[in-house]
Formats: C-alpha cells, sequence, structure tokens
C-alpha cells in the first residue's frame, strides 16, 4: 500500500500596496467619486424630463436612458468601493509590522495562525512567511484533552499555554515544522502512549528535538504499547522543561529525561506536577544540579520518600515555587539554599524558617499562601533579613507576625476572611509600641481591610516609611471613614500665616510621607453615593497637603475590576502565572 504523500505549496508573493499605489488609487477615487456626481445629476434631470414628457416615444427613450445612467452609477460605486480597500489603512502597515501583530495575537491571546490565512493573499503570505508564528506548537493525540480552568488557577494546576498551533496529526506536523523555518520552538507535548503512533511520536523528537526552547509534557503511559530506548534523542538549546499533573511516568518518561541529563546542559527551569516523575529525576543528579527554577508540586496519589534526596543538589537554585508540598526541603536542606532570590510556599511547615532564614541571604520575593502546616510558631522567630517583597494570601494577618523583615519595601495582605473583632486583635498584636522596629514598616503596603479605622490608624501611624497605600474593602459602606478625615487634616492656621516656607516644612499627623492612595471595592456600590462621598473625602486629603513637602500625587476610589494594580513581588507573579 502506497503511502499517502501531501505536498504543501506556498502562496506566490502577494502585491503589497506602495505609495505610488495608494497615490494612483486615491487619483482614480476621485475619479470616480466625481463621475457618480454627474450620474446623480443626469438622474434628477431625466426623471424631471420624464416626467413633463407627455409622448409615449419620448418617455420610453428616457426611461432607457434612465436605466443606463443608473447601472453606470451602481458599476462606478462598486469600482469606488473596491478602491477604498485597497486605500484600507491596514493594508498600509509595514509587514513587519503587521507580523508583529499576528504573533502577539497567536502567543498572548490564545489565537491559531490559520485565521490570518483566510483573510486576504497579501496576509496569508505574511503568515505563511513568518516562522515564529508558527513557533509555538500544541500536539495533542489524546481522546479527550485536558479542560483547564482559567486564570489564576491555571498555574497551579498546570502550565499548558493557550495559544499557539493545534497539531493532532503528522500530516499537520510536517506542514507546521515547514512553515517555522529553523526557529527556537515552544511545544507542548500531550499524548496517550496507546493510541499514537510510535513513528508520529518519534518524529516529534527527532526532527524538531535540538531546536526546543521550552517543552511542557503531558504523556500518560498507563497502557503503553512501544518505547523510545533506542533513539538518539537530543535537546541541546533547552532552557525550560515541564512535567504536567497528569504524567504518568514510565520508560517513555524516562528516556527522555535520561536525554535531559545529557543533553540539555542549557536547561535552567524545571517544573514537576507529577509525582511519578520524582523517581525518574532522582538519579539524575547532573540535571538537578543544573537547575536554576524549580517549580515543584506533586499532585497524584502517593508521596515518594526519595524526594529527600533530591534537596542537597539544588545548591544552585534561585526560585523555588513549593505547591501542595507536605514536607519540601528540610531546615538542613534550606542552609545549602544561598543563592535563593524568589520563594513562593503553598502547604508547607513554615517552621522550616525558623532555623534556616538567617542562611538565605540572598532571599528577595517570599509569597506564602494558606494553609500554612505548621504547629504554633513564637511571634518574631523568622528573621529574613534581606526580603524586599512578601506576600501574606492567608485567611488572617496572624502569620505575619512571626517574621521580621528589616529590609521589607513591599507587603501584601490578601485573602483575609476573619470577623472585625478578631482583626483588630491580630493588628493590635502586629503593630503596637511594644513592636515598633520589629514590626513590618513598608513603603508599599496592599491590605484586605478587616479591622475597624481606629486599629488600622495605629498600624499606619508605625509606618514612617509608607508611600504607597492599597485599602481594600468588601463594600465602601465599610469604607475607612475615620481614616480618611485623619489624612485630610490640614496645617494649622498658625502655620499658615507664616508663609508657604512653612507650610512646605509642616508634617502630617498621619502617613506623613504618603504620596498616593488608592481605595478598593470588590461589591459593586447600591448607588453611586457611596462612591462620591469616598471621593470627596479623597479629595480633601489631596487638598490638605498642597503646598507640603509630600503633596498627594494620586488619590483614587475604584472597583477591584478597574484597579490596574500588579503585585511587583516576583514569587506572587510565578506562583499565579507560573515560572518565565
Amino acid at each position: 500500500m502506497s503511502k499517502k504523500v501531501v505536498v504543501v505549496g506556498r502562496s506566490p508573493p502577494a502585491t503589497i500596496p506602495t505609495k505610488q499605489t495608494f497615490e494612483e488609487t486615491r487619483q482614480l477615487s476621485s475619479t470616480y467619486r466625481s463621475e457618480i456626481n454627474e450620474c446623480n445629476a443626469r438622474i434628477e434631470e431625466l426623471i424631471d424630463l420624464y416626467e413633463k414628457s407627455t409622448d409615449t416615444d419620448v418617455k420610453a427613450n428616457l426611461e432607457s436612458l434612465l436605466k443606463d445612467t443608473i447601472t453606470r452609477k451602481e458599476n462606478l460605486e462598486q469600482l469606488l468601493a473596491e478602491s477604498g480597500h485597497v486605500n484600507g489603512p491596514i493594508l498600509r502597515l509595514p509587514s513587519e509590522l503587521l507580523a508583529l501583530i499576528m504573533m502577539c495575537h497567536v502567543h498572548d491571546n490564545t489565537e491559531s495562525p490559520w485565521i490570518f490565512l483566510a483573510i486576504c493573499r497579501s496576509w496569508r503570505h505574511i503568515g505563511i512567511t513568518t516562522p515564529r508564528l508558527w513557533s509555538l506548537i500544541h500536539v495533542i493525540s489524546t481522546p479527550h484533552p485536558v479542560t483547564l480552568p482559567g486564570p489564576p488557577y491555571h498555574a497551579a494546576i498546570d502550565c499548558r499555554p493557550r495559544g499557539g498551533v493545534l497539531c493532532r496529526n503528522e500530516e499537520a506536523w510536517n506542514v507546521i515544522l515547514d512553515r517555522s523555518g529553523a526557529v527556537p520552538l515552544d511545544l507542548v507535548i500531550e499524548c496517550d502512549a496507546s493510541l499514537t503512533s510510535v513513528e508520529f511520536f518519534c518524529n516529534i523528537l527527532l526532527q524538531s528535538g535540538p531546536r526546543w526552547r521550552s517543552v511542557v509534557f503531558d504523556i500518560r503511559e498507563w497502557n503503553q504499547l512501544w518505547s523510545i530506548g533506542r533513539l538518539s534523542l537530543a535537546f541541546p538549546n533547552l532552557i525550560s522543561a515541564a512535567f504536567v499533573n497528569t504524567c504518568s511516568g514510565g520508560r517513555i518518561t524516562n528516556t527522555i529525561i535520561s536525554a535531559l541529563e545529557s543533553t540539555s546542559h542549557k536547561l535552567r527551569s524545571l517544573m514537576v506536577r507529577s509525582s511519578y516523575v520524582i523517581n525518574a529525576l532522582v538519579p539524575q543528579s547532573s540535571l538537578i544540579q543544573r537547575t536554576r527554577d524549580l517549580d515543584y508540586g506533586p499532585l497524584g496519589p502517593g508521596f515518594h520518600e526519595q524526594e529527600a534526596v533530591i534537596w542537597p543538589n539544588l545548591s544552585r537554585l534561585e526560585i523555588l515555587l513549593l505547591r501542595d508540598s507536605w514536607i519540601g526541603p528540610s531546615s538542613s536542606n534550606l542552609d545549602h539554599l544561598t543563592k535563593l532570590r524568589v520563594f513562593g510556599i503553598q502547604r508547607w511547615a513554615v517552621k522550616q524558617l525558623i532555623e534556616s532564614g538567617t542562611h538565605l541571604k540572598s532571599l528577595t520575593y517570599v509569597y506564602l499562601e494558606s494553609p500554612l502546616y505548621t504547629p504554633e510558631v513564637e511571634q518574631h522567630s523568622i528573621t529574613l533579613a534581606q526580603v524586599t517583597h512578601f506576600t501574606l494570601v492567608h485567611t488572617d494577618y496572624k502569620p505575619i507576625c512571626w517574621f521580621v523583615l528589616p529590609s521589607i519595601d513591599t507587603l501584601e495582605l490578601v485573602g483575609n476572611q476573619m470577623p472585625p473583632t478578631t482583626a483588630n486583635d491580630e493588628i493590635d498584636r502586629i503593630w503596637n509600641a511594644e513592636t515598633f522596629g520589629k514590626a513590618p514598616s513598608p513603603v508599599v503596603l496592599y491590605l484586605d481591610v478587616k479591622a475597624n479605622d481606629a486599629y488600622l490608624l495605629m498600624a499606619l501611624r508605625s509606618m514612617d516609611r509608607l508611600t504607597d497605600l492599597y485599602l481594600c474593602y468588601d463594600t465602601l459602606q465599610h469604607g475607612p471613614s475615620k481614616l480618611l478625615d485623619s489624612l485630610a487634616i490640614k496645617p494649622k492656621t498658625g502655620v499658615l500665616t507664616r508663609g508657604a516656607q512653612a507650610v512646605k516644612q509642616w508634617v502630617p499627623p498621619t502617613c506623613p510621607t504618603l504620596e498616593r492612595l488608592s481605595i478598593i471595592y470588590k461589591t459593586i456600590p447600591r448607588s453611586f453615593e457611596d462612591r462620591e462621598e469616598v471621593g470627596t473625602k479623597l479629595e480633601k486629603v489631596r487638598e490638605a497637603r498642597l503646598g507640603t513637602a509630600r503633596e498627594m500625587k494620586e488619590v483614587r476610589v475604584i472597583s477591584q475590576l478597574e484597579s490596574t494594580y500588579r503585585s511587583s513581588n516576583l514569587a506572587r507573579r510565578y506562583m499565579e502565572e507560573g515560572l518565565p
């Protein structure tokens, strides 16, 4: 039986309009409009003559002339419309810029490049001859692809990109690989070994492996019928590799990991979601030692005792994200992570940081998410001397009192769900006269507010460096009325009478260094009156500080949907969006 051969032909180069073409078309359009105006005048004239005439033969001639004139007008209007397409602004874009727009649409907006090929001849030519448009490939060879939830949950479960070119068979693979030219490739390989052709799978690895820049593996080997142990696999340019939670492990996965060990010397980033892949990674000490960024969350049944062997080999680690890791690195293993800069934690015994926190001298970005499985930790028992960005996603404020953060710049306390009385007690425990100097004093504070204004004011008065304040409320009815009144205190009359220099030297009693204040509400207010009331109080805050050394640069009240706030904490970004 002869094998089916698919010949893929490229479109001939499309004629991209030049400046001369645009000028000629513009002149032609002007001629069409002039002739259409003449036709309109002629039609009115013929209609007038037709209505005044009483001769039957004359009327018949006028009717014939009228039909011809109307037909000519319609033809001219069609020609004018066609010339307008040539003059369209989109066609004046340089082909390089149009190709860049296409790539952004495909890579960032989860669209397929195939849609561009059906627009017009010039777009088809640009689409086919832009290799980077075909560099993000999603190979699917499973009966039912996994449907993933949207952000921010997808990062905690998976890292498969949503855009790119969908490839389901060898014919499509050959077309896509041809159009991708020689540029680096980013692949997602999602296959069931019991349903996938061994030839197709081997072709993917052998034909494109040396060009891989990043790859996400979702290989299910529960009923595998073949192996790839004899292949000479090489991934010399690979920077990032991921094994998602549905990876079952097996001979195919072991072979690929062995190839990563021996050929992927540029590999920097490793993501492991499957507990079954841990066993295959343990013997590959060289691969683990090369890893700089690790996103680790062994989702799946069972927990492997061999996991503990991994941590001593990760001395070069710079980014560590722990998801659903009930054990994770011990205190002694954390002591070796002297280069660690970014640390994201979910479900981990934070008490390990008590002994090892002083050894993490490069740690700058920290993210903690509940539940934090740990016995009671004493107040101020964990010192992280170099941490500048700290995010706590927890039902209450309590864990923040465990830490001493002398270099803190940005503090984010989100996800709080406690009642106001509990929030008041915890705020009082964290920021009070006895904890001054140890309690965090950030430059930027983002806070899900549950405490009342009196306790919040007490905390803010201990933050002598605060410049940016974001207060998030469930509703504006529970907004910061007393807090805003305190911030809106003006210089006294005696200061005002001494002149502008005295006003400039005046120090506000609350948050004297504050420059930006945003009040964010989660629930849409019942009426605009609540929002206007808060807006009026914010304007009074701004007016109160006019002429002082610390004038307010920005005050606003917005909904959470309208908020443009983006965390500067890299640990939070990576936990929500995945590794870069």
